[in-house]
């Protein structure tokens, strides 16, 4: 979760369910229960809410229905609605620390970006495209700033300083590069947003 200048909370998907992945963040019910028993289960922590996105086009609702048996068979989890997650994770986690929203000229030039989900503040995009149009993967800690652009050798910059944000960045290779951006300009990926259904997930401790 990040939070925008007006303090308005922004949640992005951590892991989906999609397709019978067994690894990664687009997975099948069984390893997407197994990845999400992997974290947290502190009401007053952030990484202890999920928000799991379903792709419309290889999961229905009898799938939904699955993944939330198999997260209540592992005990420590509730399944809410999206508006409820949302409610829960700003009364609880408002007193923590949460990572800054992300702004700056980046956002033209980078596509993919996502944050670690680990607790962390590492915002990491997958594919960024540099004036040379050289594509590279580069990553920067929010934590240090947050206002950002990309520099010529692909590196993501703190505009308030000019310094290079901590982080790495490394070449993609053409192949996937150009894959990712064909992708992302067709129709499909508007219609993603539209054709999705959501489970939402809370890790609660356990009850002693």
């Amino acid at each position: 979760m990040s939070l925008t200048s007006m303090a308005s909370p922004v949640i992005g998907g951590r892991r989906s369910l999609w397709g019978d992945g067994s690894e990664g963040t687009a997975l099948g019910p069984h390893a997407l229960a197994a990845s999400l028993a992997t974290l947290p289960k502190d009401p007053t922590d952030p990484n202890s809410y999920s928000l799991v996105p379903v792709h419309a086009w290889s999961h229905n609702y009898s799938s939904v229905v699955a993944a939330a048996r198999l997260l209540q068979a592992r005990g420590g989890f509730e399944v809410v609605s999206p508006e409820e997650l949302v409610r829960r994770l700003v009364r609880r986690t408002a007193r923590r620390q949460q990572c800054p929203m992300p702004s700056g000229s980046f956002g033209q030039t980078c596509l993919g970006c996502s944050l670690a989900g680990n607790g962390s503040c590492v915002l990491t995009c997958d594919d960024c495209e540099t004036s040379a149009q050289v594509h590279v993967v580069a990553s920067c800690d929010l934590a240090v700033c947050a206002k950002l652009s990309l520099d010529d050798d692909g590196r993501l910059v703190c505009d308030d300083s000019g310094a290079v944000c901590p982080g790495a960045s490394w070449r993609l290779p053409l192949s996937q590069s150009q894959s990712r951006r064909a992708v992302d300009g067709e129709a499909p990926h508007a219609q993603h947003q539209t054709a999705l259904d959501k489970v939402s997930s809370e890790h609660r401790p356990r009850h002693v």
